[in-house]
């Protein structure tokens, strides 16, 4: 068999332009950083670009739910905290009055006090997170949970609803 000139120039002008082609797939990896630059580039990889975006966003959604969590939780212990505090001061208020050396005066004092740590205990009840949502009232976050009747009494207005968050694919919170 012969091979031709014209056969050998094809060849040649082939190469050159395939050199030529890879060049430039080479310059536009450089100039913009990366190595798949179009989807037709390898179509497998592409893929599994886009699924560990996918998995990228889920993650940092969770974490950002985490973290709301996390300061909603911080709230609860705080106010829990607090209303512990006027608990014991109102468990020491009850043990003071019930001592038979106090004058009607100094019972009338402790009762004040007394009075002034329920409408405080009240309004630690009736906290509101950051979005506006009250934290004890279950599911009906929207209204304030506990309410002073005309006789004196508290009544509870919200539920035994409790509010889940998904923070993985396998955990709620």
């Amino acid at each position: 068999m012969k091979i031709s000139t014209s056969l050998n120039y094809q060849r040649s002008l082939n190469n050159i332009q395939e050199a030529q082609s890879q060049v430039s797939k080479t310059r536009e990896q450089v100039a913009t950083g990366k190595v798949i630059v179009r989807p037709s580039d390898d179509p497998t990889k592409v893929a599994t670009i886009e699924n560990l975006d996918r998995a990228i966003a889920k993650t940092d959604t969770y974490s950002g739910l985490i973290n709301d969590l996390k300061q909603q939780y911080e709230l609860e212990e705080t106010v829990l905290t607090s209303a512990s505090d006027i608990l014991i001061r109102l468990k020491e208020l009850a043990i003071q009055a019930a001592n038979d050396t106090l004058s009607l005066q100094d019972r009338r004092i402790i009762g004040l006090e007394v009075s002034g740590l329920k409408k405080e205990l009240l309004n630690i009840a009736n906290t509101q997170d950051v979005t506006g949502n009250t934290i004890f009232a279950g599911g009906n976050t929207g209204l304030q949970p506990f309410t002073t009747l005309t006789d004196g009494s508290v009544s509870y207005q919200g539920d035994a609803r409790q509010i889940q968050v998904s923070v993985s694919d396998t955990r709620v919170l």
